[in-house]
Parts: structure tokens; C-alpha cells; sequence
């Protein structure tokens, strides 16, 4: 739960300058949604082992925070170019969304195809880098 109440504060108080009251606004929406997602995947668990209309809830959560998240991440990068964060930092974000983006066509795929079920692999390694 730590996560869930510091993911929305962090970026706001480190891109406080520089940053146009719009992209805080967009941040922090994008910030707050990743969360309730986390909260969401947390509380009602998907799969098989999942009860019938929790999977529903539980996707809908990972849903959000993986793409929220990756938004925060994306929106971060651009705001870090402005304010003079170090290279590596930006070279991070780029390599967060591309890893992410591998990560979901693969679970995409192997849940198209009904390859064995090991989607929560993919899906936590998409997740992980944000929380990073």
C-alpha cells in the first residue's frame, strides 16, 4: 500500500517546476488511476484460481496501472528532458515502455494462441519496471 499512496505524490513533487499546471494536472490523474489500479489487482486476484466476476475486476486493475504507469513514465521522460535530470534517467523511461510493450504482445499473444498459462509473467514484469 506504500506504493499506492507515494506513486501519486512523487512525480508532482519533483517536476513542481518547470512543468505547466496542464501536465501536473495530466500527471497526477494518470498518477492516481495507476494506484487505483494497483489497489484493484490487489484486492480481487485474477486467474483461474480467481472467483467468477473477480477476473473481470482484477484486469480492469492491471488494466489501469499498467497503462497509467507507463503514461506517468512517458510524461516523466519528457518532463526530465526540460529540467535537466541526468541522460540515464531518460534512457530509462524509453527502455520501461519498450519493455512493457514487448511484454504485452507477447501476453496478448500467448493468451490468443491459449498457450500455457503463465500470464502473470509478463504481466508483472510490465508492471515491476514502473515500480521501479
Amino acid at each position: 500500500m506504500l506504493h499506492d499512496v507515494q506513486f501519486p505524490i512523487c512525480p508532482i513533487l519533483v517536476f513542481h517546476a518547470g512543468v505547466s499546471e496542464c501536465a501536473r494536472c495530466a500527471l497526477l490523474a494518470r498518477a492516481v488511476l495507476h494506484s487505483v489500479g494497483i489497489c484493484l489487482v490487489a484486492i480481487w486476484h485474477g486467474g483461474r484460481e480467481g472467483a467468477a466476476g473477480t477476473n473481470a475486476l482484477h484486469c480492469v486493475g492491471s488494466l489501469l496501472a499498467i497503462m497509467c504507469g507507463h503514461a506517468v513514465v512517458i510524461l516523466v521522460g519528457f518532463a526530465s528532458a526540460r529540467n535537466g535530470v541526468p541522460r540515464w534517467h531518460r534512457i530509462y523511461c524509453i527502455a520501461s515502455i519498450v519493455l512493457a510493450i514487448v511484454c504485452g504482445l507477447e501476453l496478448i499473444v500467448s493468451q490468443a494462441a491459449f498457450i500455457v498459462d503463465y500470464s502473470g509473467i509478463p504481466g508483472r514484469i510490465a508492471l515491476y519496471n514502473i515500480m521501479i
